[in-house]
């Protein structure tokens, strides 16, 4: 520390610590996709630099004794909100990953200090804002330009070529990759940090006298339009509350007229309003909710609370750790929660996200912050007068900063984003600075200020220290992945057991060596090198396991790498796997396959049985006649048609096991059955199924059909002159792109059947493919490596599967279809163990 006591090295060090903290924090907002990068190698070691920097910036100026003391009690909070860090990663069941976020909520506190001491005066805070406006107004500009590029312009191109094939679609809200993601990855993101931007934007005008006045004002112009193409819910609900308090407070203490207040209030949120209508996505909420039905998106959230409710309160003192939440995520997954939101690195609310990963101190945190705001509100409000003119309107700015933010942070957790909090902090330490400024509590530990420096830099070694081997690990793999994709399978296999030896804790490592070694035995064809590398795998994903018990992933993959030799061993994966996510399409399918190898008829009968409980259209698939499976297949029926008849019998009225059994009997052929079942549901589609055998009135009934992708199809049956085009439109009215392959294969397959059914259940085109693990790397916090494909071969006909799944439904999230299952999964899983 020698070297910085002459004034001028440490005026000098500080210019270079404040130029590199600031570079890496304008790179880290208007990088592109810069969230999701922040886990690829080399940008991780980046972000990590750039949270360093303020911390030996702040030690420095501890050491030179400097004041830096946040004045008003304040430093007291900070002071818990440390401990409680701290705490929770001592008492982490995953330590090292709470470490790796704990140190970085250091760096975030190191910037508060830095700003509050550097924004001492009005001129200072009001240049910093000044400065953090026009790189709101940078973001703004390169959001806009990205989605109109690179979003917009693609769909625009995409539906014109649509039209031209007979398709009239328009721009869709309600597609997710549609929304703007620009710059951050997800709309969400773009959002939260507009909702900051926009009071300070609004502040900006205000103050500006020449012609920055209209360059603030367009900016604000341009936030707003920006929000809209994120077409966040949160966002605009931010927007909304933050413009009714703020006018609230206008009218209650604003000396300008009231009607005019009222009058301006109104007309605003009208134009509000007439915005949001305007977006296909909220006007599809708005008649969900008139409906009663909350949506996909409210169920998503729902089960994040429940799992942070749960993390919470069973460790009330501690909390789970940061960075643990991904890794016990399905340990506390509600298993009601059926296939929606199986996984995921975060909890989509800050409060219920903090409440998970350090518990009570939570609350106190929350609280204190909110009582240390409000006491300073109230004195803005009485004594606002005081402030120069600067610091009054850009505090009341930035208290609506908070306070929008505050509201879209009970439906989402941002805090992980550089740019988020950066911004909140860049506040925080204004508004810190601004209070203290005009306090006259002031506060210096001199005497001990040196000695805390020297234990803050040792800490601060120490992490390093840690740090360096874990982004060692993530540099070799990074290098294993780019020889994997240059076809170099022994460098990957080298540079990701060295990455495991240097962070045995990460499980991202092993669980990638586990999958791609599988992977490679299942390409060999030399029967030896398939027995090392199947073996090797299976080591590999179970030290992926101990490195991360909780993970479905790795218990569905070995169970199907190891049924062959060890089917016992398999079901004990399968068992752990129905555990963690008991709907996971496929789980009990691979549970029945290994009791079958076994011998355990009667339990293998229940286990597929309780799969096509969950997922109907599964009792279609043409794996049925493999010879594995040809002969316990009618047992499955059998058992399935009981079930379903106990299932009806306690709940008469739902239409769900009626619509599940008519297409069981449909599907077998008994249409007579089918028709008692499906003939109180009033569904056009049953009915044009109960009449398949008769061309004559069928083609008429499906003329009356609404416009639909299935629709197409059925006419396509009827007109063979319209075939190609009729096939091509149902198919791209469902998804994206329709190979070649496959419309040749539906055509061959049409032209050769000799009625509709047979098509549909004997002649159909088969199509098998293996379920992607689609957000692997995004959960995992590692992008660099390749997205694992399930080991499990799905094999599926294509019409069915495809264009009939209304008739045979799998739902995503149907609580009470789980909650009625669950108990005779537990029955099954816990005679399996019994046996075992």
């Amino acid at each position: 520390m020698a070297t910085i006591t002459s004034q001028g090295s440490t005026i000098s060090l500080a210019k270079i610590f404040g130029l590199f903290t600031v570079c890496f924090y304008v790179l880290f907002t208007l990088l592109a996709d810069s969230h999701s990068l922040m886990v690829l190698y080399p940008v991780v070691l980046l972000w990590q630099i750039g949270l360093m920097l303020p911390i030996l910036w702040l030690l420095m100026l501890v050491w030179q004794g400097k004041k830096l003391a946040l004045g008003n009690h304040l430093d007291w909070l900070v002071g818990l909100g440390l401990i409680a860090v701290v705490i929770s990663t001592v008492f982490a069941q995953f330590k090292s990953q709470a470490i790796w976020y704990g140190w970085a909520a250091f760096g975030l506190i190191a910037v508060i200090y830095l700003v509050n001491y550097y924004g001492a005066t009005p001129q200072n805070r009001f240049r910093f804002l000044v400065k953090q406006g026009y790189l709101n107004l940078a973001l703004i500009i390169v959001s806009l330009c990205l989605w109109f590029t690179q979003t917009l312009l693609p769909e625009l191109a995409r539906l014109q070529q649509l039209k031209q094939s007979g398709i009239n679609l328009a721009f869709d809200f309600s597609t997710i990759e549609l929304r703007n993601w620009s710059p951050f990855g997800h709309q969400n993101y773009v959002a939260g940090y507009l909702v900051l931007a926009l009071p300070l934007l609004i502040g900006l005008t205000i103050l500006a006298t020449d012609w920055r006045r209209w360059l603030w004002l367009s900016g604000c112009i341009l936030g707003l339009l920006d929000l809209y193409t994120t077409s966040s819910r949160g966002g605009w609900l931010a927007v909304i509350a933050t413009f009714v308090i703020g006018l609230l407070i206008l009218l209650c203490f604003s000396p300008l007229p009231r009607l005019w207040l009222v009058l301006g209030g109104i007309g605003s949120l009208i134009g509000l309003s007439l915005v949001i209508l305007a977006n296909n996505r909220f006007n599809n909420l708005i008649m969900a909710v008139i409906k009663g039905q909350g949506g996909s998106e409210l169920a998503y959230r729902t089960i994040n609370a429940v799992i942070g409710w749960r993390m919470g309160i069973s460790h009330l003192w501690t909390g789970v750790g940061l960075g643990n939440v991904a890794l016990l995520y399905q340990r506390y997954r509600p298993t009601w929660a059926g296939r929606e939101s199986e996984l995921a690195f975060q909890l989509h609310s800050t409060p219920v996200q903090l409440w998970a990963e350090i518990g009570i101190w939570s609350v106190v945190l929350e609280v204190g912050t909110s009582a240390f705001l409000g006491f300073f509100l109230f004195k803005l409000l009485r004594e606002g007068n005081n402030l120069v003119t600067s610091d009054r309107i850009l505090s009341w700015c930035l208290y609506a900063s908070l306070f929008a933010y505050g509201v879209m942070s009970l439906t989402d957790y941002q805090l992980d984003n550089m740019a988020i909090s950066g911004t909140l902090v860049l506040f925080g330490g204004i508004l810190a600075a601004i209070w203290r400024s005009n306090s006259s509590w002031q506060r210096q530990l001199k005497k001990v200020q040196s000695s805390l420096s020297l234990v803050g830099l040792g800490i601060t070694l120490a992490v390093i220290i840690w740090l360096f081997p874990v982004h060692r690990a993530w540099q070799l793999s990074s290098q294993g992945f780019m020889a994997l994709n240059q076809g170099d399978k022994n460098t990957f296999i080298e540079k990701l057991t060295k990455a495991n030896q240097l962070a045995p804790w990460e499980p991202y490592y092993s669980a990638q060596l586990g999958w791609n070694l599988g992977e490679f035995a299942l390409a060999s064809s030399n029967v030896e090198e398939k027995q090392q590398l199947s073996l090797a795998a299976i080591e590999w994903l179970q030290k992926s396991i101990t490195a991360s018990p909780y993970s479905e992933f790795g218990y569905s993959n070995l169970g199907w790498l190891v049924l062959n030799s060890n089917p016992s061993a398999a079901t004990q994966a399968f068992v752990k796997s129905a555990e963690l996510i008991p709907a996971k399409r496929g789980v009990f399918y691979g549970l029945g396959v290994s009791l079958l190898v076994q011998r355990q008829i009667d339990l293998a009968t229940e286990a597929f049985t309780l799969e096509i409980l969950r997922d109907p259209v599964f009792v279609t698939s043409p794996v049925w006649q493999s010879p594995l499976l040809r002969q316990i297949y009618p047992l499955v029926l059998n058992r399935l048609e009981t079930k379903y008849s106990e299932l009806i019998k306690q709940n008469s009225d739902n239409s769900f096991w009626h619509l599940c059994r008519g297409s069981l009997y449909w599907w077998e052929g008994n249409l007579a059955a089918a028709k008692q079942d499906w003939q109180p549901l009033a569904n056009p589609l049953t009915e044009i199924l109960l009449e398949i055998d008769s061309d004559s009135e069928l083609k008429a009934k499906i003329n009356a059909l609404p416009k639909s992708s299935t629709q197409l199809l059925l006419k396509a049956w009827f007109e063979p002159e319209n075939r190609p085009q009729l096939l091509q439109q149902a198919w791209l009215l469902h998804k994206d792109h329709m190979p070649s392959s496959l419309h040749q294969e539906l055509l061959i397959s049409m032209a050769q059947a000799n009625s509709l059914r047979e098509w549909l259940i004997i002649k159909n085109p088969i199509i098998p493919y293996r379920r992607e693990r689609s957000g692997f790397g995004v959960v995992s916090r590692h992008i660099d490596g390749t997205i694992p494909n399930d080991f499990l071969v799905v094999v599926d006909h294509i019409a069915i599967a495809t264009w009939f799944e209304s008739i045979f439904p799998s739902p995503i999230y149907f609580p009470d279809l789980d909650r009625i299952l669950q108990t005779q999964r537990d029955t099954l899983l816990k005679t399996i163990l019994a046996s075992k």
